[in-house]
Protein backbone atom coordinates (compact mmCIF):
# COMPACT_ATOMS: atom_id res chain seq x y z
CA UNK A 1 0.00 0.00 0.00
CA UNK A 2 2.53 2.24 0.82
CA UNK A 3 4.76 1.77 -1.63
CA UNK A 4 2.32 2.27 -4.57
CA UNK A 5 1.48 5.43 -2.81
CA UNK A 6 4.72 6.76 -3.36
CA UNK A 7 5.43 5.72 -6.78
CA UNK A 8 2.47 7.55 -7.69
CA UNK A 9 3.70 10.57 -5.99
CA UNK A 10 5.93 13.55 -7.85
CA UNK A 11 8.99 13.30 -7.44
CA UNK A 12 8.84 9.91 -5.55
CA UNK A 13 12.86 9.06 -5.61
CA UNK A 14 12.87 11.88 -3.26
CA UNK A 15 10.57 10.32 -0.86
CA UNK A 16 11.76 9.60 2.39
CA UNK A 17 10.36 8.31 6.02
CA UNK A 18 10.27 5.93 8.17
CA UNK A 19 7.34 3.50 9.75
CA UNK A 20 7.26 1.94 12.59
CA UNK A 21 5.78 0.38 15.02
CA UNK A 22 5.09 1.65 19.08
CA UNK A 23 7.08 -1.02 20.37
CA UNK A 24 10.11 -1.52 18.02
CA UNK A 25 10.87 2.63 18.20
CA UNK A 26 10.55 2.01 22.12
CA UNK A 27 12.81 -0.45 22.14
CA UNK A 28 15.13 1.35 19.62
CA UNK A 29 18.81 2.41 20.62
CA UNK A 30 19.20 5.91 22.30
CA UNK A 31 22.10 6.82 20.42
CA UNK A 32 20.21 6.26 16.64
CA UNK A 33 17.67 8.52 17.52
CA UNK A 34 18.64 12.19 16.87
CA UNK A 35 18.18 12.25 12.89
CA UNK A 36 14.91 10.54 13.56
CA UNK A 37 13.41 13.26 16.41
CA UNK A 38 15.26 16.27 14.82
CA UNK A 39 14.83 15.31 11.14
CA UNK A 40 10.93 13.54 10.81
CA UNK A 41 8.15 15.49 10.64
CA UNK A 42 5.74 13.38 12.13
CA UNK A 43 2.42 13.25 9.65
CA UNK A 44 0.17 10.46 11.85
CA UNK A 45 0.37 9.99 16.13
CA UNK A 46 2.96 11.31 18.45
CA UNK A 47 5.85 10.25 20.18
CA UNK A 48 4.98 11.51 23.13
CA UNK A 49 5.46 9.62 26.54
CA UNK A 50 7.30 6.79 23.76
CA UNK A 51 10.70 7.96 23.30
CA UNK A 52 12.75 10.92 24.56
CA UNK A 53 15.35 13.42 22.85
CA UNK A 54 18.76 11.53 22.49
CA UNK A 55 21.37 12.89 25.28
CA UNK A 56 24.85 14.85 23.83
CA UNK A 57 26.05 11.69 25.63
CA UNK A 58 24.07 9.58 22.96
CA UNK A 59 24.56 11.58 20.02
CA UNK A 60 28.26 11.59 20.68
CA UNK A 61 28.15 7.23 21.02
CA UNK A 62 26.22 8.10 17.36
CA UNK A 63 28.96 9.89 16.14
CA UNK A 64 31.86 7.46 16.99
CA UNK A 65 30.45 4.75 15.59
CA UNK A 66 29.81 6.02 12.54
CA UNK A 67 33.21 7.62 11.85
CA UNK A 68 33.84 4.31 13.39
CA UNK A 69 32.37 2.78 10.41
CA UNK A 70 33.25 4.93 7.90
CA UNK A 71 37.33 4.83 9.01
CA UNK A 72 36.67 0.69 8.81
CA UNK A 73 34.94 0.62 4.80
CA UNK A 74 37.52 2.98 3.70
CA UNK A 75 40.77 0.99 5.36
CA UNK A 76 39.39 -1.92 4.46
CA UNK A 77 38.46 -0.91 0.90
CA UNK A 78 41.72 0.77 0.47
CA UNK A 79 44.23 -2.31 1.37
CA UNK A 80 41.90 -4.97 0.06
CA UNK A 81 40.83 -3.54 -3.30
CA UNK A 82 41.60 -4.88 -6.72
CA UNK A 83 41.12 -1.41 -8.04
CA UNK A 84 41.73 1.94 -6.58
CA UNK A 85 39.21 4.28 -9.19
CA UNK A 86 36.80 1.08 -8.80
CA UNK A 87 36.68 1.63 -5.09
CA UNK A 88 36.62 5.41 -5.09
CA UNK A 89 32.99 5.01 -6.65
CA UNK A 90 32.00 2.72 -3.45
CA UNK A 91 33.03 5.41 -1.07
CA UNK A 92 29.61 7.32 -2.04
CA UNK A 93 27.87 5.87 1.28
CA UNK A 94 30.95 7.13 3.62
CA UNK A 95 30.51 10.71 2.58
CA UNK A 96 26.75 10.25 2.78
CA UNK A 97 27.00 9.40 6.29
CA UNK A 98 29.81 12.02 6.84
CA UNK A 99 27.14 15.17 6.81
CA UNK A 100 24.78 13.54 8.95
CA UNK A 101 27.91 13.18 11.65
CA UNK A 102 28.43 16.94 10.00
CA UNK A 103 25.07 17.76 11.67
CA UNK A 104 25.38 16.20 14.28
CA UNK A 105 28.76 17.10 15.59
CA UNK A 106 27.27 20.93 14.51
CA UNK A 107 24.34 20.60 17.01
CA UNK A 108 26.52 19.40 20.07
CA UNK A 109 28.70 22.50 19.14
CA UNK A 110 26.73 25.26 18.28
CA UNK A 111 22.84 23.85 19.71
CA UNK A 112 21.75 23.94 15.66
CA UNK A 113 20.20 21.45 13.01
CA UNK A 114 20.72 22.21 10.30
CA UNK A 115 18.28 19.79 8.01
CA UNK A 116 20.20 20.24 4.04
CA UNK A 117 23.37 19.44 3.10
CA UNK A 118 23.50 22.94 1.14
CA UNK A 119 22.21 25.06 4.17
CA UNK A 120 24.77 22.91 6.48
CA UNK A 121 27.90 24.05 3.93
CA UNK A 122 28.41 27.91 5.09
CA UNK A 123 28.67 26.87 8.65
CA UNK A 124 31.66 24.66 7.73
CA UNK A 125 35.48 24.75 7.53
CA UNK A 126 38.60 23.23 6.72
CA UNK A 127 38.02 19.15 5.71
CA UNK A 128 34.74 19.04 7.54
CA UNK A 129 33.85 21.72 4.15
CA UNK A 130 35.97 19.49 2.25
CA UNK A 131 34.00 16.38 2.88
CA UNK A 132 30.42 17.61 2.42
CA UNK A 133 31.62 19.56 -0.75
CA UNK A 134 32.58 16.33 -2.10
CA UNK A 135 28.92 14.68 -0.74
CA UNK A 136 27.45 17.62 -2.26
CA UNK A 137 29.11 17.66 -5.77
CA UNK A 138 29.38 13.38 -5.77
CA UNK A 139 27.99 13.09 -9.48
CA UNK A 140 29.79 15.75 -11.12
CA UNK A 141 33.45 14.81 -9.42
CA UNK A 142 33.17 10.68 -10.74
CA UNK A 143 36.44 12.26 -13.91
CA UNK A 144 38.23 13.95 -10.54
CA UNK A 145 37.35 10.42 -8.75
CA UNK A 146 39.17 8.62 -11.88
CA UNK A 147 42.64 11.01 -11.92
CA UNK A 148 42.89 11.25 -8.10
CA UNK A 149 41.05 7.94 -6.26
CA UNK A 150 43.59 8.25 -3.62
CA UNK A 151 42.26 12.23 -2.99
CA UNK A 152 38.90 10.76 -1.91
CA UNK A 153 40.36 8.03 0.45
CA UNK A 154 43.29 10.24 2.07
CA UNK A 155 40.56 13.10 2.57
CA UNK A 156 37.84 10.94 4.32
CA UNK A 157 40.08 8.93 6.85
CA UNK A 158 42.01 12.03 7.91
CA UNK A 159 38.58 13.56 8.61
CA UNK A 160 37.54 10.45 10.63
CA UNK A 161 40.69 10.89 12.36
CA UNK A 162 40.07 14.36 13.23
CA UNK A 163 36.46 13.71 14.45
CA UNK A 164 38.24 11.05 16.67
CA UNK A 165 40.29 13.19 17.96
CA UNK A 166 37.57 15.76 18.47
CA UNK A 167 35.59 13.14 20.36
CA UNK A 168 38.48 12.43 22.78
CA UNK A 169 38.81 16.00 23.57
CA UNK A 170 35.02 16.08 24.75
Amino acid sequence: MYRGIIKSMPFSEKACGFICGREEIKAWPAHDLFQFVQGCKILYGSLNGIIQEPSEADIRDNIRNAVSGIYHEVCHRYIFCNGISNEAEELKSAYKIAFFVLQEWLYLEESLYIPTKKELLPHLDGENRSVLDICINWESLKDDREKRPEYYFSLIKNWCSLMFQRLQQE
